[in-house]
């Protein structure tokens, strides 16, 4: 057993003369009189996370502090305690409790503090549900990994900000009860999204859709999002994007649509997302952009990833991508007077371009060539734009032969 540390009314003394000097963070337990002493610290944040128990009048006294207060080590709360802490006005942090009691749950439902964290509770009564709704702050419940749809109609009910990260899945019916909330709504959890969800999503009556969890969308979900009323939908865990899906999701009126996690766009999606008629498009991941998809977004109507357009597309054009597609493929094998000659070819997107390159490798040397697209002859490497650097990747190993089908290269220049 871990030895008790008790926090007496001196050393909370000792560290509103020097908050440096003491580690609130190190304390078991606390006197009521050095409850009371820090109560008068004034503002800023107050860690007694070490705390593994609290006095009812312990809890009433740091109620009155005038900043944030993590409380994250106490593991259970009196009815008393809670009652005495609803007076609390800013952010509370209650991370160690894995249930609460009605009594608790209503007293903790009348602070008046602008966030509520209870991160340890994993599953949630319908008659706690129904008390904590009536919290007027934000409230993360991030530990829950189910949801009744009895609770979810509780939840629906709730203000303000709500989050719910830890659920890794929804049925149809809990998605069709949290559209009817009306403040932020935050699914981070949610690695995929049904189409039925999505449609029901879709009616959500809240500012802003977190759903940044999603790493997969079907076309028939970016259409039923795209309706939704709001002023934001975060798709930040998207990687990629079907140009019907990006068609769909251009269509959505409110003010932010976040898909900062695509690491690559065709013309055509880019095309279509560049008619989002809202106030930012964020695109912060992507890792090079066409010179077709670079025209499009020019004459964007908002920002893109908080930069006018103009200066965002400008950022791409010193930056090359390079992606084999194809494993190499040797086209002649012989032998001559000036030695052994060897010819392989590959092919490999330039910024979602594809060009096929021919490599002729002998004792000596080993030449490179591409294939121009509009000739359709062999042109020497030093014709292409950035070809100097685009054969030092794919010749960095020792040649074409070297490569495999995926190898990739990110370069800026300039």
């Amino acid at each position: 057993m871990s030895e008790e540390k008790v926090l007496t009314k001196e050393i909370a003394e000792q560290f509103l003369a020097d908050a440096k000097s003491v580690e609130l963070s190190l304390f078991t337990t606390i006197e009521d009189a050095a409850a009371e002493s820090l109560s008068k610290i004034g503002g800023g944040i107050l860690f007694l996370d070490g705390l593994t128990e609290l006095s009812d009048a312990a809890a009433g006294s740091l109620a009155k502090h005038k900043g944030v207060l993590y409380l994250t080590g106490l593991t259970e709360l009196s009815d008393a305690a809670a009652g005495n802490l609803s007076r609390f006005k800013d952010s509370l942090f209650l991370d160690g409790l894995t249930e609460l009691s009605d009594g608790v749950a209503e007293s903790l439902a009348r602070l008046q503090g602008t966030r509520l964290n209870l991160p340890g509770l994993t599953e949630l009564p319908d008659g706690v549900a129904k008390s904590l709704a009536k919290f007027q702050g934000n409230l993360y419940l991030t530990g829950l990994t189910d949801l009744s749809d009895g609770v979810a109609e509780s939840l629906a009910k709730f203000q303000a900000s709500l989050f719910l990260s830890g659920l890794t899945e929804l049925s149809d019916a809990a998605a069709e009860g949290l559209a009817k909330h009306q403040g932020e709504l935050w699914l981070c959890g949610l690695t995929k999204l049904s189409d039925a969800c999505a449609e029901s999503l879709a009616k959500f009556q809240g500012s802003s859709l977190g759903l940044t969890g999603l790493t997969e969308l079907s076309d028939a979900a970016a259409e039923s999002l795209a309706k939704f009323q709001g002023s934001s939908v975060w798709l930040s865990g998207l990687t990629e994007l079907s140009d019907a899906a990006a068609e769909s999701l251009a269509k959505f009126q409110g003010a932010d649509l976040d898909l900062s996690g695509l690491t690559k766009l065709s013309d055509d999606a880019a095309k279509r997302l560049s008619d989002y008629a809202g106030k930012c498009l964020y695109l912060c991941g992507l890792k090079w952009l066409s010179e077709i998809a670079g025209e499009f977004f020019q004459n964007f109507g908002g920002e893109i990833s908080d930069q006018k357009p103009k200066e965002w597309v400008e950022n791409f054009a010193s930056k090359l991508h390079i992606l084999v597609i194809s494993q190499p493929e040797m086209v002649l094998n012989s032998e001559s007077k000036s030695g052994f000659e060897k010819i392989y070819e590959v092919e490999a997107e330039i910024n979602g371009k594809v060009i096929r390159f021919r490599q002729h490798q002998t004792e000596k040397f080993g030449e490179f060539y591409f294939y121009d697209a509009q000739s359709t002859k062999l042109e020497t490497i030093s014709n292409l734009k950035n070809g100097q650097l685009i054969k030092e990747c794919l010749d960095g190993d020792g040649g074409l032969d070297c490569l495999n089908m995926g190898d990739e290269w990110d370069e800026s220049f300039g």
